[in-house]
């Protein structure tokens, strides 16, 4: 027997389908980029929180699941002051796993230093390092940026939007968890696209093509 439910509007977060977009600055250029990298996203579809490094915590990231960082290097390879304090946090020792973030970073630097971009450079591998999934190559960006930095946000926010649209509901599509009672199979979830019924009225027959299982 199949018998079919709609979850409940709290069995999500809005950090699911959320794209942060987070960046550290010294000079206003990572700030811009990012108003700009949130705007493509709105174009494309996505909700968009722009934050500086020094407006959320590190740890938060633990219920971030899509983000975009923009970071400039200053100094001899330092990180910018915004985002001082949130890699301090994010370097400790105790800092917990993030397996389910999926990120890109976009730094920025200046060939003319020996230490090119090197914020940016460790902020990607500490993200690595803590379990995060490297969803589009870095992009290093020289102080001639714009033309760099627009081509990369162009392609990111595109993977981004395939990786978001693909992990939950969007558009008409409509959640249903269904279980397989007579035969013994365990509860499944699935995601039934173009679904033109009524769940509260009789039977449900779904063909194998209507839906996907969900990524854990």
């Amino acid at each position: 027997m199949l018998q079919a439910t709609t979850p409940s509007a709290s069995s999500g977060t809005d950090t699911d389908a959320m794209l942060y977009v987070l960046y550290g600055t010294e000079t206003g250029n990572s700030q811009s980029l990012a108003s700009s990298a949130s705007a493509a996203a709105e174009r494309a579809g996505l909700h968009a929180r722009v934050l500086g490094l020094d407006q959320i915590s590190a740890r938060e990231l633990v219920k971030v699941r899509h983000a975009i960082f923009i970071v400039s290097t200053t100094g001899d390879g330092e990180m910018p002051y915004t985002a001082a304090h949130f890699w301090d946090a994010l370097s400790a020792d105790d800092f917990p796993q993030i397996k389910q973030l999926r990120y890109g970073v976009l730094a920025l630097g200046d060939t003319a230093y020996d230490e090119f971009c090197a914020a940016g450079v460790a902020l990607d591998k500490r993200l690595t390092m803590c379990g995060a999934v490297r969803l589009v190559e870095r992009g290093d960006c020289d102080h001639d940026f714009e033309a760099t930095a627009v081509a990369w946000l162009d392609h990111t926010i595109e993977a981004f939007a395939q990786s978001i649209h693909a992990d939950g509901p969007a558009g008409n599509e409509v959640g249903v968890v269904f279980s397989l009672k007579e035969s013994g199979r365990p509860r499944h979830s699935a995601w039934i696209h173009d679904l033109d019924a009524d769940l509260a009225v009789g039977p449900l027959v779904f063909h194998a093509s209507q839906f996907r299982q969900l990524l854990p």
